[in-house]
């Protein structure tokens, strides 16, 4: 909608909860080592953190008009890992209101490589059978962006999504907490013929995000 004026027709007073849930997967890989003629096997671990790293988008101004929005990030970072705070939280969001959060998986320890995926799972109406709920999750677009050329776009109602963050292979002597991957999530409330139905609607969903160890074809 740019910038132009919405009509009050169009506004729809929603109050919108999106949060992330992050967690740090661990799995192991074997490495040998051998002494004398006893052979012991031990585990190494794999280790990744999620960081935030920006948050933009836009906010609808008294004016009636649409603005550039943005949060402040700390400097390095916000560590999802100890964050208990909402990524995605938007009140009285309106349509065309979006946000977009830029994400980097840095190195927690690991020297293999690894494929990345990231999942929206758990999407759902706050309120179990509210109809303005259920009509926003259907009226949400979920944009995944990364590397060069990299894309997803798909609405909130449909079934839980993974995307293939590609394959990382580390170079040797990588420094812990250097960047590994990085990518964007963007929630845009779209602006449809349906937005009355979902007045006063609330959702929420989750952000999963999975390292898998890469092991040698046989």
């Amino acid at each position: 909608m740019g910038r132009k004026k919405i009509g009050l027709a169009a506004m729809a007073a929603l109050a919108l909860a999106l949060c992330v849930s992050v967690f740090l997967l661990t799995t192991y890989a074997l490495f040998s080592d051998t002494v004398e003629t006893d052979n012991h096997l031990s585990a190494g671990t794999l280790k990744i953190g999620l960081y935030q790293t920006s948050m933009t988008g836009n906010q609808i101004g008294t004016g009636g008009t649409f603005g550039d929005y943005s949060e402040s990030i700390p400097s390095g970072g916000r560590d999802l890992k100890t964050y208990d705070g909402k990524v995605f939280n938007i009140e009285n969001a309106c349509p065309g209101i979006y946000r977009e959060a830029a994400f980097e998986v840095r190195n927690g320890g690991i020297s293999t490589a690894f494929g990345l995926t990231l999942e929206i799972v758990n999407a759902a109406a706050d309120v179990q059978g509210d109809a303005a709920s259920s009509a926003l999750l259907s009226q949400m677009r979920i944009t995944v962006s990364w590397g060069t050329d990299g894309s997803e776009t798909f609405l909130l109602s449909e079934e839980e999504k993974t995307v293939d963050l590609g394959t990382v292979t580390l170079p040797e002597n990588m420094a812990e907490n250097a960047v590994l991957s990085s990518f964007t999530v963007r929630a845009e409330f779209l602006n449809t013929a349906e937005n009355n139905g979902a007045q006063g609607g609330s959702v929420s969903f989750d952000i999963r995000v999975t390292a898998t160890q890469v092991t040698p074809s046989a």
